[in-house]
């Protein structure tokens, strides 16, 4: 198959970009790049052919795409990877992990995005912050699953749970999401799950 036929199917220069790659052929591979302008394979590319850096009009369409976008950071530049910060701070789980692993910062832009995700507000908060994340704990208390307790044991250990506590019953969330745990007859299984809770609960 001649580059005129894979032009006229993309499905078969994909495939044909993806045994290139297998087989790191890199002649080849860079043939097909400009033809595909598949994020992800352009990101294995450079992982797994170049391992390095490549070109700038390449890295901008990784730049199109969260996964290859953080992942290119993260394990081909080891280093920020600005043109890609915009589509990853889109996902709550890239933008923590863009936060932690890359920036070994805050990153107040995606703050937002991050407190959408129960998991990633508790590792932000963990291990970016290293104190609480307010804007993820209303997440995080409405996660029925471990995440909560480890977020409390981790607010404990920092001296910080009694804050937690006085936050949630002076606005009344707590209150107003128990009485609906209730109402739903889930409370005494949110209470099992939590049973730090039980005392703030009437």
């Amino acid at each position: 198959m001649n580059i005129e036929d894979l032009l006229k199917d993309p499905e078969k220069a994909k495939e044909v970009l993806e045994k290139a790659l297998d087989d790191k052929n890199k002649e080849l591979a860079e043939i097909l790049i400009p033809i595909v302008k598949d994020p992800y394979l352009i990101y294995k590319y450079a992982h797994d052919v170049v391992k390095g850096k490549i070109k700038d009009e390449w890295e901008d369409i990784i730049a199109r795409d969260s996964y290859a976008a953080f992942n290119y950071a993260y394990r081909v530049l080891r280093s920020p990877f600005p043109k890609g910060e915009d589509v990853i701070a889109q996902n709550g789980e890239y933008a923590c992990l863009y936060a932690r692993d890359i920036l070994k910062s805050p990153w107040p832009k995606v703050e937002d995005v991050i407190a959408a995700e129960p998991y990633f507000s508790y590792l932000y908060a963990k291990d970016v912050l290293k104190d609480r994340f307010k804007k993820g704990e209303k997440t995080m208390l409405t996660t029925k699953d471990w995440r909560l307790s480890a977020y409390l044991t981790f607010l404990k250990e920092i001296g910080k749970l009694d804050e937690f506590y006085m936050d949630y019953s002076a606005t009344g969330l707590l209150e107003k999401y128990t009485k609906f745990l209730k109402k739903i007859h889930e409370l005494n299984d949110f209470l099992r799950i939590h049973p730090e809770f039980k005392q703030w609960v009437k």
